[in-house]
């Protein structure tokens, strides 16, 4: 099985530079890496968690949807799905409803996204404190949100 390790390529926040690579040789040139711009289905996952699932103003949930999330939009939840951009909004005020006084999402670690499909890690509690987690997966359509996956870790308390 290869080895994968770090080696000289891309900039961090010291100047210094680390790429992924297999057995000493880079996966990708650091060029190529600096030339790319995050994925738009990336960009649109961190945004919902960002900007949908954290608001608590229904009418500025809502505006976030429209520029986020497909008019068809569904999210999937392990025992339910929901469709539409009000339903999934109500679904959200629920949510939030029922947690702690500073309760956010927070996006841990990279999210990843090629070929109209992201994915990435979450936690959520308030303040620092972590009571729920998981992965979300999305699915872009006309460059918006139609498909959301959510799974959640029972060992994130």
């Amino acid at each position: 099985m290869p080895r994968i390790a770090r080696a000289a390529g891309v900039g961090d926040e010291n100047g210094s530079s680390s790429t992924a690579a297999v057995e000493g040789k880079p996966l990708i040139a650091a060029s190529q890496v600096k030339s790319m711009s995050e994925p738009i289905e990336s960009t649109l996952l961190e945004a919902s968690i960002r900007r949908v699932w954290n608001e608590h103003d229904d009418a500025r949930r809502l505006q976030a949807m429209r520029e986020i999330y497909h008019p068809q939009a569904v999210i999937y939840e392990p025992s339910r799905s929901v469709a539409g951009h009000e339903a999934i909004s109500n679904v959200v005020r629920d949510v939030l409803k029922d947690m702690p006084p500073g309760f956010t999402f927070r996006v841990v670690g990279p999210t990843l996204g090629h070929h109209g499909v992201s994915t990435t890690r979450w936690v959520g509690g308030p303040g620092t404190d972590v009571i729920v987690g998981g992965t979300d997966v999305a699915r872009v359509k006309d460059g918006l949100l139609i498909e959301h996956y959510f799974y959640f870790d029972p060992q994130a308390k």
